[in-house]
């Protein structure tokens, strides 16, 4: 990431005349910078914004102060922070500092849109990617040369079509997942309809269970036992003799034969093959 720190001793020879270094914002800006070299990031942050504020006092451009406290906050792990102090900075009258701004806000929210895709929030880590985009498309068109935010601009575009793609994916799982909800839901209202159904049974009179079946149309057990009576019941067939078997047997055969000669008849005969040995 170009994390370059603006300090106040450049600003002097580029703006002698504007009065940036005076005491309180020079002080601040050089703790600042002291804090920051020995990775002591908050502490840093907060020093650029005191002196972002006394250059707002004097009527002073407080872009680089905001730069580098966003700068300070990214190195601290606290992206929307930084992002914020980006976009200020991206207000700057340098137009090399607003590409930078540009660039390190898309790498903000791109570090921001990671963390919540971790936390689940893959909506708004899509929407975090869309602006990402945007800011390298910024810092592009203020910097052609720039190389790195074409590089990273086509990186957040693949990384966006990936959180789209799992975000499709956790949309289809979920429609799964309350449409089986949803059938086992149905299924144990059923089950209860069923217990309720048999619970009501079993505790009705016995002279009511017989009007529900004669109301049905089912007869009653001891109907249904006399009328099993009353059925015919098939006759044990009569073992047949050996003669009678073998003529049954050869009738069989024979028409087994004659079907044979049917099909020839309506087929056609075989052609004999030419012997050639």
């Amino acid at each position: 990431m170009k994390s370059t720190l603006f300090i106040c001793t450049a600003l002097i020879a580029i703006l002698p005349s504007v009065g940036w270094c005076e005491e309180a914002p020079r002080q601040s800006m050089k703790a600042g910078i002291h804090l920051y070299e020995n990775k002591t990031y908050d502490s840093a942050a907060e020093s650029f914004d005191r002196a972002a504020q006394s250059a707002q006092q004097d009527k002073l451009d407080a872009s680089v102060a905001k730069y580098n406290a966003a700068n300070s906050r990214f190195k601290a792990g606290q992206f929307g922070a930084a992002a914020t102090n980006f976009a200020d900075a991206t207000r700057s009258p340098d137009l090399a500092l607003q590409s930078k701004a540009y660039y390190n806000r898309g790498n903000a929210l791109v570090s921001g849109s990671e963390s919540l895709e971790k936390q689940g929030g893959l909506d708004t880590a899509v929407g975090s990617m869309d602006e990402a985009i945007e800011m390298y498309e910024n810092a592009m068109t203020l910097s052609p040369n720039d190389e790195d935010a074409k590089v990273n601009y086509e990186l957040a575009l693949k990384k966006k079509q990936e959180l789209q793609k799992k975000q499709q994916q956790k949309q289809d799982q979920d429609k799964k997942d309350q449409k089986k909800d949803d059938q086992s839901q149905k299924q144990d209202e059923q089950k209860k309809d069923e217990q309720q159904k048999q619970e009501q049974q079993k505790n009705q009179p016995q002279d009511q269970k017989q009007d529900q079946q004669k109301n049905s149309g089912q007869p009653e057990p001891q109907q249904q036992a006399a009328d099993q009576q009353k059925q015919p019941q098939p006759q044990k067939s009569e073992e047949m003799t050996p003669e009678e078997a073998k003529m049954m047997l050869d009738a069989m055969k024979q028409e087994e034969q004659a079907s044979r000669d049917r099909m020839r008849v309506v087929i056609g005969q075989p052609t004999p093959v030419d012997k050639d040995w």
